[in-house]
């Protein structure tokens, strides 16, 4: 669907796992763009990307995770990605990435949790008071690292064992401590102090 909104004309294909990735690469080789997964079963995402460029060279190539570290990154970026990009990003934010990336723009999230090419909206500073890191409780701490996935507030409730409200009211809490209005930018904080999640 946030797909759709750089072109709703556009043909969205999916794949579950890196061999059928490159059946589909062969079978559409003016594919545009393709977004990959960097942890996938029998050939993960990084290990694909040289192929996929191969089968499909015109296309720019963006990985997607929820988990990863810098060494990930710059291996994304020497196997040839042209973005490296967080699950925790909100949709808006990945459409902006996306139209960066399609405009010749590499767009890589570093593990400091900021962007070495990026819209302003994706690298909102901090707050000038926010020099000291902030204290969160444990449970707090459980919401923060779930957030940082990516998830959902249904699947944090679920894995968690809180109800919807419940979540709601820690998700508050969380954005609270750490000075922030929305979950990119709590990503951010929690990456510029290195808590522990």
């Amino acid at each position: 669907m946030t797909l759709l909104n750089l072109n709703p004309l556009a043909q969205v294909c999916e794949a579950s796992d890196m061999n059928e990735a490159m059946l589909l690469a062969k079978h559409k080789p003016d594919v545009a763009l393709a977004i990959v997964d960097l942890r996938l079963p029998m050939i993960d995402g990084m290990a694909g990307l040289p192929l996929l460029r191969h089968l499909c060279p015109h296309a720019k190539l963006v990985i997607m995770s929820a988990l990863f570290d810098a060494k990930d990154v710059a291996m994304a970026r020497s196997r040839g990605a042209d973005g490296f990009l967080p699950k925790s990003m909100s949709a808006d934010d990945v459409l902006r990435a996306l139209r960066a990336i399609l405009n010749g723009e590499p767009y890589f999230f570093e593990t400091g949790m900021q962007l070495t090419t990026a819209s302003p909206s994706l690298t909102d500073p901090l707050p000038a008071n926010c020099e000291e890191p902030p204290t969160l409780t444990q449970r707090q701490m459980q919401v923060l690292a779930l957030l940082v996935q990516g998830k959902p507030n249904k699947i944090i409730g679920d894995e968690l064992g809180m109800a919807p409200g419940t979540v709601k009211i820690h998700i508050s809490s969380v954005l609270r401590a750490l000075k922030v209005t929305n979950r990119t930018q709590a990503v951010l904080a929690a990456g510029r102090w290195g808590l522990k999640l």
